[in-house]
Parts: C-alpha cells; sequence; structure tokens
C-alpha cells in the first residue's frame, strides 16, 4: 500500500506532460474534462491522493530515525504532493491543508506528553519548501493560475465555488418541499432543474458537495444518521489515540484517520464518494482507523 501513492502520482506527472488528453496514454478523454492520472476529472484524483498520502506519511512516522530508508521515503512522499498540486484542484488543496494541521496539533501533543521539544519548524519549512520548489519548476503556468482562483474567484472560467454556492442554496430548496426522506438515492440529477435559479445550459448531475446532496435525496432523517456515523468515526478514531502513538501501533490508523478527514473536508466542494474507486478507498481507511489497537501493526524496522 505504501507504494501505490507515489507509483500512481508519478505515473500521473508523466501522463500530464506527455498526453494530458488520454488516461494512461489508451483512454482519450471528453473534449471539456480536465483529466489527471487514472481519473477523468483532476478533483477526484486530488480525492484519492488525500487519502493515500496520509497513509504513507503514517507509515514514514512509524518508522525509527535511524532507519536508513527514512531520507527515502520522506522524499518519496514529495512526489504525491506536488501531484496534487499541480492537478490543480482547489478542494483538494483545501482538505491536504487540513490534514496537515491535524496532523501537526497531533504531532506537538504527542510532543507535550512525552516530554519532548515538539516538531522543529525548520522541518516543516524545509518540506514545504521542496513541495513549492517541485511544483514551480514543473508547473508550466496553468495549474498555478488555477489555484490562484482561491483567493481571487474572479479569475475562474469553469465551474467555481460560486456556482457550487447557489447550487447548494438551490438544493436545500428541495430539503425544505421533501423535509424528512428526501426525494430518493440518485433522484438529485432528475430533481434539481425544477429548483434551479440561475441561467446555464450545464447539466447538473450532483451538487458538488455531497452533505447538500445527501439531504437532498435522503432528508433530515438521512442527514442525521450521516451525522452520527461521522461522530462516531471521530470518536472511535481519535480516542486514545496517543496512547496507541506511543506504543508506536497507531501510525497506520492515525494516516487513514486523516485521510478519512481530508475527503470529508472535501465533500464540502465535491462529490469524491460518488465516485466507486474513492468510495472503497474510504471505507477501507474508515476500517483501518476504527479497528481495535493491535489489528494494524508497525512496519517492520530493519535492525
Amino acid at each position: 500500500m505504501r507504494y501505490i501513492a507515489f507509483l500512481v502520482s508519478f505515473l500521473a506527472i508523466i501522463q500530464y506532460f506527455s498526453s494530458p488528453d488520454r488516461i494512461y496514454w489508451a483512454v482519450v478523454t471528453p473534449a471539456n474534462s480536465w483529466s489527471f492520472g487514472p481519473y477523468v476529472n483532476h478533483n477526484h484524483y486530488a480525492g484519492l491522493m488525500e487519502m493515500l498520502i496520509p497513509l504513507s506519511v503514517g507509515y514514514w512516522l512509524a518508522r525509527r530515525k535511524t532507519d536508513p530508508l527514512q531520507a527515502a521515503l520522506a522524499f518519496s512522499l514529495l512526489i504525491p504532493i506536488v501531484s496534487v498540486l499541480l492537478c490543480a484542484s482547489r478542494g483538494g488543496l483545501i482538505a491536504l491543508s487540513a490534514e496537515c494541521v491535524v496532523l501537526l496539533l497531533v504531532l506537538l501533543k504527542l510532543a507535550r506528553t512525552r516530554g519532548r521539544r515538539p516538531v522543529r519548524p525548520t522541518v516543516v519549512l524545509a518540506a514545504t519548501a521542496l513541495v513549492v520548489l517541485g511544483f514551480s519548476w514543473i508547473d508550466p503556468g496553468d495549474s498555478f493560475t488555477r489555484l490562484e482562483t482561491l483567493v481571487r474567484p474572479s479569475l475562474a472560467k469553469e465551474v467555481g465555488f460560486g456556482n457550487r454556492k447557489e447550487v447548494a442554496l438551490d438544493s436545500l430548496r428541495i430539503v425544505r418541499d421533501h423535509p424528512w426522506i428526501g426525494t430518493g438515492f440518485g433522484s438529485f440529477k432528475t430533481v434539481y432543474g425544477q429548483y434551479q435559479s440561475f441561467p446555464d445550459d450545464s447539466l447538473w448531475d450532483h451538487a458538488h458537495n455531497d452533505y447538500v446532496e445527501l439531504l437532498a435525496e435522503t432528508g433530515l432523517i438521512g442527514g442525521g444518521l450521516t451525522a452520527l456515523a461521522i461522530l462516531l468515526f471521530l470518536n472511535l478514531s481519535f480516542r486514545r489515540l496517543l496512547d496507541r502513538l506511543a506504543r508506536g501501533s497507531g501510525w497506520m490508523a492515525l494516516g487513514a484517520a486523516l485521510g478519512c478527514c481530508g475527503l470529508l473536508v472535501h465533500s464540502f466542494f465535491d462529490f469524491n464518494l460518488h465516485l466507486p474507486a474513492n468510495a472503497l478507498w474510504f471505507a477501507l481507511c474508515v476500517a483501518l482507523a476504527t479497528c481495535r489497537p493491535g489489528l494494524v501493526k508497525a512496519p517492520p524496522v530493519p535492525g
């Protein structure tokens, strides 16, 4: 599992520069799509990396500092992160940033609990600088321009956060008319046109917000059950986490939990959980994050 993020991202970067209109040089993508790696939609590629990168980080953190492979493993993590920047998914960047913040908070808390110095800022700054330099070196300019729309939305030429806000507000009107059980799973594509408030020739088959779409299709009952499931996941994932990390058995579980949190954040801006591949990875990460201590073992360390 620890090699998947590196291999997929490495191939995705090569594909981006050599044949951006084909998936792995074989499958032709639609004219108006922005494919990246094995996905037609670059946002869904970012969703995959949001889960794979934290798993790789967990594996890296579980190894001893004297491990001769530490430096190589750390360098291999830079490639997937650079690929997320290169695919220019704004939601993916926000989700990855949220994962980094949670990880830093956990590491700082663990350092204080053990009575050691917290994570040195120079290490974090050096890693950030390497990622930025790598991205700047290989980016032809298009990716940076798109990411810039996070702070300058007026530059966006395609579906942006403004459009998604309008769709979300329109979708809440569906909840108003069908409050308890919604309109049924998979009905958003059929129902939304009756509530659309702005002129647009595009066919909105998803709300680009998994939570709003879930409310529209399953109502307050489905939304309430989902909220309870998320709270249960967070409780099982982060309960007694520091004790598990101190024993070295919780790093992979932490990585899986971070991946789930990242995708849950990204779900405010996209519909990754409607992609079977990403939904299966999410289910696997939930299982790894919430399993009983001892079922997920720390990686073997030489010597």
